[in-house]
């Protein structure tokens, strides 16, 4: 199961959403979250469960040198845009962090894990056992980074407004 879009795609298809009007913006969190690097096709990756982050232990500086590292990453636009995101790590996405029942969560994660809908899943299904670390990786890894990333930004915005107000 090879399901991947392009980030221009998604832009497209969510941008005039209510909830994700910052898909458009650099550096939103809304952006960040949808097109974080876990979520991205790697030129050279054909393994599509690879999980590519480790667990952070991210400072100010190190936060710093990541974010430089990403504007250079993505230094033109068309690439950016161009970039493939493996949409059922989205829908893990989603079904983690949207509002829904526990039906709708159970039903959704059902239809994604077993293509075939057969009525039965079984406990060693590849499929369910390679999306528990990815839903692991979300929960944890992608939220802390997201979190220290946006925290870093907070402070610089308070750090500035902090300045201005003492001249």
């Amino acid at each position: 199961m090879k399901d991947y879009c392009t980030v221009e795609m998604l832009i497209a298809c969510f941008k005039d959403h209510k909830a994700f009007e910052g898909i458009v913006h650099k550096n939103t969190l809304v952006r960040d979250l949808m097109f974080h690097e876990m979520f991205l096709k790697k030129e050279d990756d054909d393994q599509i469960f690879k999980l590519t982050m480790s667990p952070p232990t991210p400072t100010k500086k190190k936060l710093n040198n990541i974010e430089q590292a990403m504007k250079s990453k993505f230094e033109s636009t068309e690439a950016f845009l161009s970039q493939k995101v493996f949409i059922p790590h989205l829908i893990l996405l989603g079904l983690l962090y949207c509002q829904s029942n526990r039906h709708q969560r159970a039903s959704k994660f059902y239809e994604l894990v077993e293509i075939d809908l057969s009525y039965m899943m079984e406990k060693d299904d590849p499929e369910f056992l390679s999306y528990i670390p990815v839903m692991h990786s979300i929960c944890y890894d992608l939220m802390t980074d997201l979190y220290n990333k946006h925290e870093l930004c907070l402070d610089r915005e308070t750090d500035s407004s902090l300045e201005e107000k003492r001249k």
